[in-house]
């Protein structure tokens, strides 16, 4: 867990801005997520569907199975490609996602019955808890955190370790 000192380190680190030395890198299984402070870029969607954002690769493949599913004219070729995902989809833990991503907003006082709410129907200090539990989601490797939820100091950091372990 890296809180950050300086935005352009972190926009280097998560991948927003290329460095014009060096390099960045992580192991080949690990991964790193930013708690970004945005919540009003997913007022559209669901606090569950924010939280599986966190892993990318589970929520592209999750979305790109559906899209196939919801085919009219499903073709051979869509179904040899919805078995590829199914496969990926099921070695991520996609199975899962759902009910895991339920136990982080849980544990973070976000009642069920939000889950399935747009998160423009949360409240701002909500969002931020849903923002946490998406930089949170797959138990990443490395979290970098901002300026703006050092205010919560310490405690951010032992509640991401709790959450986590």
């Amino acid at each position: 867990m890296v809180p950050e000192k300086s935005t352009f380190f972190k926009k280097i680190l998560a991948g927003d801005i290329e460095p014009t030395t060096g390099h960045i890198s992580l192991g080949p299984d690990e991964r790193l997520s930013v708690l970004r402070q945005n919540h009003f870029d997913y007022e559209d969607e669901r606090a569950i569907d924010v939280v599986i954002m966190g892993n990318e690769k589970l929520y592209s493949i999750m979305k790109e199975k559906d899209a196939i599913y919801m085919k009219e004219d499903f073709s051979d070729e869509d179904g040899v490609r919805a078995a590829e995902l199914e496969g990926e989809f099921a070695e991520l833990g996609g199975w899962e996602a759902e009910s895991e991503a339920s136990q982080l907003l849980q544990n973070l006082n976000i009642p069920e019955e939000l889950h399935y709410q747009n998160m423009s129907e949360l409240a701002n200090g909500e969002k931020v808890k849903v923002l946490l539990a998406k930089a949170l989601f797959g138990k990443p490797d490395v979290l970098l955190f901002g300026r703006a939820y050092q205010r919560f100091g310490y405690p951010i950091y032992y509640l991401a370790r709790r959450l986590l372990d």
